[in-house]
């Protein structure tokens, strides 16, 4: 059982705070964009540059202190959301989404790595932090501009304020340790830590050593001939390791996460109904309360997927896929009359998307080989992030000519969000 403890609720909090920002960003890209842009542009600037620097970040990260981390997950962070919230081009906006983005990869290493200093506790902390991220906000970024009709800019604003308190959480209420200590006199090495690498299956896991053969190379000063030799022997290896992980494993996940992200980016933009049959006055809540609703699912799935398991993982895959056809179909027949049912097909979503990430790591953890385990968390890892980017390169294209669909067919609904 979880030890509630100063430790473990800095953790919390860190989880939460690194990973809103991302959820907000998304949330609110119909507001971001112009009504002819893809909202899939703000998930490609949202997730890509984070998805390259934790591929870059186990070459130098070693050599950054604590604090340095904290300082410019701080300032790339505040900085970003600020910029997304000036009424300035679309280059500058998607700019301040890619500095929280870059703020995002480096929290999610940062703090991961800075758990091992703590009691184990901690990396439960953090899960649970960036799970509740989701829901809060989403479910804040709703509450705020369609409940209390707060501006856009001033809620972005109002977030930006928010990765300040990381600093403060870090410096005055998280519990200083004799190891912590030792940490901020000296360079960070990785961390060899079979805990943090099962949370670190969410695309985190492969930014550690995670392959039980010792370190084939160094990275201190500048790499030798016989070093990159050793690097590419190395990545030789890696590859062959991870061949029989992609079909069980990987590819079912992918596409979990390709169907979900390209439903919420390329396709709910529209799943629109006259506005005086829906609970709402303007088009844009519509797509906030999707975010929103299937945020929740997520958090429900995540929250009970200890208790409730598949062995099948293609299932989830079928099932998604199934989701994303039949809300396509209903994009361009509109075969779908009421607004709550789009909406329980979005719940059922999350609950889904949920639902293949916690089954997926569980049942790496628990049918691989203990020598194995922690190779194989980190590269099934990744295949959650690629989904993404897939899903937001296809979605920019897709949202686009099912909106053209329908203006086309008389229902300009979509260029009104």
């Amino acid at each position: 059982m979880t030890t509630i403890t100063r430790s473990f609720l800095s953790f919390v909090f860190f989880g939460i705070i690194n990973n809103i920002l991302y959820v907000v960003i998304l949330t609110a890209a119909h507001d971001l964009v112009p009504p002819t842009t893809p909202k899939a542009i703000i998930l490609l600037a949202d997730i890509l540059p984070s998805f390259l620097l934790k591929l870059a970040l186990p070459f130098f990260i070693h050599r950054i202190k604590y604090r340095v981390r904290i300082i410019c997950i701080v300032a790339l962070s505040s900085i970003g959301m600020f910029l997304t919230s000036l009424p300035i081009p679309l280059a500058y906006v998607l700019l301040g989404i890619v500095l929280a983005s870059a703020s995002t990869g480096l929290g999610e290493t940062t703090f991961l790595q800075l758990c091992h200093y703590y009691e184990s506790e901690c990396i439960h902390g953090w899960s649970t932090g960036t799970g509740a991220a989701g829901f809060l906000g989403a479910g804040m970024f709703l509450l705020f501009t369609t409940v209390f009709k707060w501006r856009v800019d001033w809620t972005l604003r109002a977030f930006a304020i928010a990765p300040l308190a990381i600093l403060i959480v870090y410096q005055f209420y998280l519990p200083t340790t004799s190891r912590n200590l030792q940490l901020q006199e000296s360079d960070i090495n990785l961390i060899n830590d079979e805990q943090i690498r099962f949370t670190l299956g969410s695309n985190t896991a492969k930014y550690f050593n995670l392959s039980n053969e010792p370190n084939e190379f160094e990275l201190e000063g500048e790499l030798e001939s016989t070093q990159i030799t050793n690097l590419k022997i190395h990545y030789k290896k890696t590859i062959n390791k991870v061949i029989p992980y992609i079909i069980p494993y990987m590819l079912p996940l992918m596409l979990v996460y390709f169907a979900e992200y390209t439903i919420n980016q390329g396709v709910s933009p529209t799943l629109l109904f006259p506005i005086e049959t829906t609970p709402f006055s303007k088009y844009r809540d519509l797509y906030v309360t999707y975010g929103t609703i299937y945020q929740i699912g997520v958090f429900i799935s995540r929250s009970t997927g200890q208790y409730l398991r598949l062995e099948n993982l293609y299932i989830l895959s079928i099932l998604q896929m199934g989701n994303l056809i039949i809300l396509i179909l209903q994009s361009i027949f509109m075969y779908i009359q009421t607004f709550w049912v789009i909406c329980a097909i979005i719940l059922f979503e999350g609950l889904l998307g949920g639902a293949g990430y916690v089954n997926t790591f569980s049942q790496v953890r628990e049918t691989t080989k203990e020598s194995d385990r922690e190779f194989a968390l980190g590269c099934v890892g990744i295949s959650d992030s690629m989904g993404v980017v897939i899903a937001a390169i296809v979605s920019i294209f897709l949202e686009t000519q099912l909106c053209k669909y329908q203006v086309h067919n008389d229902k300009n609904w979509c260029t009104l969000l």
